[in-house]
Formats: C-alpha cells, sequence, structure tokens
C-alpha cells in the first residue's frame, strides 16, 4: 500500500513539473528570413495575445486605414444613412486620383456611376484607393472632413496609437511633407476584432475572390490566402491587405483554426527578393501553425 501511495505521488509529481515547464513555442521557431517591424496574434473571443512582437508602435498602415472606412460605412447603413444602391458620380478630385498609376484605382471616369456596393467591393477586395476615397465623400461630401470621422471614431474605439491623415492609406509620393496614416498592430486588431463583431457580414465580401464591375471589369482579391488563391491557408476568410514603399507589406488576416477564430497582424513586412506578396503570407501562416493549438 505504502508503495502504491509512493507510485502515485512521484506521478503526480511528474505531472505537475511537466504542465509547469511546458512552454508555448518561441519567436525562432518563425521564418529566420523574413521580417516584420510588428506582429500580433489574438484570439478573436477573448482577446487573448497568442504572440506580439513591437505591438504598440504607431507605423505606417497603408490600405490597412480602409477597415475605419468599412467600419464607418457599415455604421452608415445599418443607421439608414446610406444604402447599398445609392449611387455616386465621380468628382474632380477622384477623377484626379484615378489617373495616378502609382497605386490601385478603379480609374473611374467622368459622368460614370457606381453604387456604394460596387465602392465597397472595389475598396475591401481589390483595395482600390480612389473607392474608398469615393465612399468617403459619400459619407461626409469631403474627405477632409471624413478623416475627422475616422479619427473621432478611433477615440472612441481605444485605438490609443492610431492617426489617419487620409481614407484610403494611399501615399501620394509626390508631396514629401506628407503625412501617413500610423496605426499600431495591437490597435489594428482591435479594429478587426470590432469591425467583425459588429459587422459579421463584412467576411461576405473579404472572403470573395473576385468581383465584377457593371462595366465588365474584374478585379481579384489581394489576399492570397483565401480558398482556390495561390497561398490558401484552409480556414482563412479575409481580412484586408495593404502596401505602400513606405508602410512595406501589411496584412490582417482572420480565419478559424483549431476551433477557434484568429486575428493575426504582420506590418512592415521586408520584402525578400523583390517579393513583396509571399513573405506577409507566409509569415502569417506561420504565426497560425505556431502559436494556435
Amino acid at each position: 500500500m505504502k508503495k502504491c501511495i509512493l507510485l502515485l505521488s512521484f506521478l503526480m509529481l511528474i505531472s505537475i513539473v511537466t504542465i509547469l515547464t511546458k512552454k508555448r513555442p518561441e519567436a525562432d521557431v518563425l521564418p529566420t528570413h523574413i521580417k516584420a517591424q510588428a506582429m500580433l496574434l489574438v484570439d478573436f473571443e477573448t482577446g487573448e495575445v497568442l504572440y506580439e512582437k513591437n505591438s504598440k508602435q504607431p507605423l505606417p498602415i497603408a490600405g490597412l486605414t480602409q477597415m475605419m472606412t468599412q467600419y464607418i460605412v457599415l455604421n452608415r447603413i445599418d443607421g439608414f444613412k446610406l444604402d447599398w444602391d445609392h449611387t455616386y458620380i465621380p468628382s474632380p478630385s477622384i477623377l484626379s486620383q484615378s489617373k495616378k498609376t502609382s497605386t490601385t484605382n478603379l480609374k473611374m471616369k467622368s459622368g460614370e456611376i457606381y453604387t456604394v456596393e460596387e465602392l465597397f467591393k472595389a475598396m475591401s477586395i481589390a483595395s482600390a484607393n480612389d473607392a474608398a476615397v469615393a465612399l468617403a465623400e459619400m459619407v461626409a461630401r469631403k474627405e477632409n472632413d471624413f478623416v475627422k470621422l475616422m479619427n473621432d471614431q478611433a477615440a472612441m474605439l481605444g485605438l490609443k496609437e492610431t492617426e489617419y491623415f487620409n481614407a484610403s492609406g494611399f501615399e501620394g509620393n509626390d508631396d514629401p511633407s506628407e503625412q501617413v496614416n500610423l496605426s499600431s498592430a495591437r490597435d489594428v486588431a482591435l479594429l478587426a476584432r470590432k469591425l467583425l463583431l459588429e459587422h459579421p457580414a463584412m467576411l461576405h465580401y473579404a472572403n470573395m475572390r473576385a468581383f465584377q464591375l457593371e462595366s465588365g471589369d474584374v478585379w481579384l482579391n489581394t489576399n492570397l490566402m483565401l480558398k482556390g488563391m495561390p497561398y490558401e491557408k484552409r480556414g482563412m476568410d479575409g481580412l484586408k491587405t495593404g502596401y505602400t514603399v513606405e508602410a512595406g507589406p501589411c496584412f490582417v488576416g482572420t480565419g478559424t483554426f483549431n476551433g477557434r477564430r484568429i486575428v493575426s497582424v504582420v506590418l512592415g513586412v521586408e520584402v525578400v527578393d523583390s517579393d513583396r506578396e509571399n513573405p506577409r503570407f507566409e509569415l502569417t501562416e506561420a504565426l497560425i501553425d505556431r502559436f494556435t493549438f
């Protein structure tokens, strides 16, 4: 009997030591050839941080800016102040922006008519900067006035390391004094969670592999981790990409992995051998595989 008690005590001690010494995978298991200025992985439901690196530093966010534009537009639609069928005719400022070849644009033309839903798809799926600004004009008439709404909303949501200067995230590069939109990985993740919690239908648009305008033009999703895309990751169904020279490749991903929804953020991913697409997706996959269990 005494031997049995000693054996059970020994086994319990081994179990406790095993539990206490068990650790999550360390950062050095991530790809060593890919660097990012900031990374964050969180549980969507609880907000639990599964991994983070430099997640509180404000950094340029390029097209991730458009998540706030999405949030405000969806709030307006839910509040019956805007409708999916409302139409927009390009303003002179949009026509000017649409001519720029250094950014993703629908290249709108004078007299063309676009619906809110078309513009929303173009922004959400193809990261079209002129579509984001057009939606800003529909909400607030002028982009500058819309930017004020963006910053007011950021303050209300508690985004402490975020400041917006435009509705799209585009950096003109022709004005060296131009200020760029900044946010931290933590704030970006918080906004992503808020966007999906209040507007779960957002995933309907984020998960579309392509869309077609009335003109017949087809635009592909810039999130190449979706089902059927080149870097497909099973379970991935959103959310937003971004890229400018100053911000570098950025990506906010979301999907259900091992039974729970995850939000991932990578900012300022280093371009590898002129490849600005694969590194951000490879790094995101590594984060999910290593720290989601």
